[in-house]
């Protein structure tokens, strides 16, 4: 491989394993975990309600969950091959 295609594959290994950190963690739990835990913040632990919000809250929090944390291996793989490749050259 070329220099100019391993400089090319770096970079785009790197600017893949940024947007995934970017969006998948630091996106994702500004806009999808933190309104979630502040919202259950202001449950009344003995409304009635409280068990039902409760139940959808670790539903949907868990999914997020699950995204960021697949979103932050996806990100370190990627910086993980951009530095192998790299030391490689």
């Amino acid at each position: 491989m070329s220099n100019i295609d391993s400089s090319l594959l770096l970079i785009i290994l790197v600017a893949i394993g940024g947007a995934l950190y970017l969006i998948g963690t630091l996106l994702v739990t500004v806009f999808c975990n933190v309104p979630r835990n502040d919202a259950l913040a202001a449950v009344v632990p003995d409304a009635p309600h409280a068990a039902g919000l409760w139940s959808n809250y670790i539903d949907t929090w868990t999914i997020w969950n699950h995204v960021r944390s697949a979103a932050a291996f996806a990100a370190t793989a990627a910086f993980i091959l951009a530095l192998v490749r790299n030391l490689a050259n």
